[in-house]
């Protein structure tokens, strides 16, 4: 299955912005990543566990960034949570205890 255009402008609109975001990671909390720690581009993905979107994004784009650049060695994917409501904050808080 070939990769859409629509992730890959996203990926490279992604790497051309992660610089202006990369100030909000914070080298002394554990980050949940995937992908290698040497890979020439890190991609920051802030989320929710009620968004519908996001819930998209993981089961329909992800396994595909995923099988190509992340597993490949040209990605490293860092997730934060942003609980978008008090639902999603209680489940961000169990999933990190």
């Amino acid at each position: 299955m070939p990769i859409s255009r629509r992730t890959l402008l996203s990926v490279v609109a992604l790497g051309a912005t992660v610089p202006a975001v990369a100030w909000a990671v914070d080298a002394h909390q554990t980050d949940r990543t995937v992908g290698s720690p040497k890979a020439p581009r890190t991609a920051v993905e802030f989320f929710s566990l009620t968004c519908p979107h996001c819930a998209h994004f993981g089961l329909e784009t992800f396994p595909e960034l995923d099988a190509k650049w992340i597993q490949s060695g040209k990605l490293r994917w860092v997730f934060y949570d942003f609980p978008t409501d008090k639902l999603a904050l209680t489940a961000a808080m169990v999933a990190r205890t």
